[in-house]
């Protein structure tokens, strides 16, 4: 009984006095708001377990943007928010930007493993590849992410390559995640999806479908997209069922290594906008590039015609 009492006491030192927070079950995932983010973002943590002969004590955490070899990835963010139960990754957000006392303090721990997914896993841990590297052990280096609720027909994301630049073209319908029939897909196309994920140009590629494992039940489309290229995302472009789409290639993309540049401006025109007229003059929505994604721009009260 005392000793069941000392063990609870040092795990409240532990987890007040010195940074660290309690966890109960290895490899669990969480994003910690850090007194600073909202519900659906934050720093990514895992639960670390250290085994002893009479009990197993558990910490939170930090996972690091990884290395220059093995740096943190999109593929990464889409499956930390998969497993959270999220739909899709809104975009990661920059170390830089997180004011400084929200940072974790450097008693926390630092998950001492690379990641490097493809897109397709169920957990982050299923993309362990390597030791974290000494010059990378640094809470300067932990991964924050912004995870979304829900996405928007049109909306894109690159799986089964584990770079950001490459990979099977996945898009939201509506309702589901789908892949996209490569019949008449072309370059036209692919540089639309590029540009919609933040990268100048790119050009089209095939894929054999047999990246995909179990665990994600991918639908396969029997759509085709044809577009004229002044698009600037795939809801604006035509939607073709083909019935006779074969089901043993996907479409996919090599996009630029390029970027455009954060704070490039664009309207945004598409379903997914509440679109109104008045007189002779078309509304739209403004969006920025940030840290590869479009979004949109708090209108209240500071928006006006100067901007």
């Amino acid at each position: 009984m005392k000793s069941a009492i000392l063990f609870y006491v040092l795990c409240w030192i532990l987890n007040n006095a010195y940074g660290q927070t309690m966890c109960s079950t290895q490899d669990d995932i969480q994003l910690n708001i850090a007194g600073f983010f909202s519900s659906d973002a934050g720093r990514v943590e895992i639960c670390q377990c250290s085994n002893n002969e009479d009990n197993s004590t558990c910490f939170w955490a930090t996972v690091s943007t990884g290395s220059a070899t093995q740096p943190w990835s999109w593929k990464n963010a889409i499956v930390v928010c998969r497993e959270l139960g999220y739909n899709h990754v809104m975009n990661p957000i920059l170390q830089n930007t997180v004011p400084s006392q929200y940072h974790a303090s450097e008693s926390v721990r630092i998950y001492q493993s690379l990641f490097r997914c493809d897109g397709t896993e169920t957990t982050l841990t299923d993309c362990m590849t390597s030791s974290l590297p000494d010059t990378s052990s640094t809470h300067a280096n932990d991964a924050y992410i912004k995870c979304q609720t829900t996405s928007f027909i049109g909306d894109v994301r690159l799986i089964g390559t584990t770079v950001d630049t490459t990979g099977v073209v996945e898009y939201y319908d509506g309702s589901s995640w789908s892949t996209i029939c490569p019949t008449k897909w072309d370059d036209v196309v692919a540089v639309i999806v590029c540009r919609s994920l933040g990268f100048e140009g790119g050009i089209r590629t095939t894929y054999a479908n047999s990246f995909r494992g179990n665990e994600i039940d991918t639908q396969t489309s029997d759509t085709r997209i044809e577009c004229r290229g002044d698009e600037i995302s795939l809801s604006s472009c035509s939607f073709v069922v083909d019935i006779g789409c074969g089901t043993t290639t996907l479409a996919g993309v090599f996009c630029s290594e390029s970027r455009l540049p954060i704070g490039s401006v664009r309207l945004f025109l598409s379903v997914r906008l509440f679109q109104f007229t008045s007189g002779t003059n078309q509304f739209s929505r403004v969006e920025v590039l940030y840290v590869g994604r479009w979004g949109t721009v708090c209108g209240l009260q500071s928006w006006n015609l100067s901007d």
